[in-house]
């Protein structure tokens, strides 16, 4: 399999300075090497640019919403998962802006996991009284 090296420099907002940076690809370079695979040397910054994007998502979920493990293995039911671990995130991603919390996510998680814990307990119990009501009117 050929590798293909593209040298760069990326930006480090920390330390305001420029770093050296290496993409490495199975892609081809085409004959005049002005093209790896499809992209230009700039396409290709961006694709690795939004895949780092993405695989930081992915690193959040499984940091601070336990995506990393999953309870059923089967495609079905990791898209489940995946799926409800994304709908949590945008409700944390809600009450951090809504509470202006500064604490960081697991304490937002905590209030989030609280607060729908006591909402469907407040459920349960009404549900559960006016059964009992509709049962002693009969």
């Amino acid at each position: 399999m050929p590798l293909a090296f593209v040298h760069g420099l990326r930006y480090d907002k920390r330390t305001k300075c420029w770093n050296p940076l290496v993409l490495m690809t199975n892609l081809r370079f085409s004959a005049d090497a002005a093209r790896i695979g499809p992209f230009t040397r700039i396409e290709l910054a961006q694709v690795y640019r939004s895949r780092w994007e993405i695989e930081t998502i992915f690193k959040k979920l499984k940091g601070h919403l336990c995506y990393g493990h999953l309870l059923n293995p089967t495609e079905n039911g990791i898209r489940i998962m995946i799926y409800m671990t994304l709908t949590a995130a945008m409700l944390m991603i809600w009450v951090n802006d809504v509470t202006d919390n500064d604490n960081g996510w697991p304490s937002i998680r905590y209030w989030l996991e609280i607060s729908c814990r006591d909402w469907v307990e407040g459920i349960i119990y009404s549900r559960y009284h006016l059964r009992n009501l509709k049962c002693r009117g009969t």
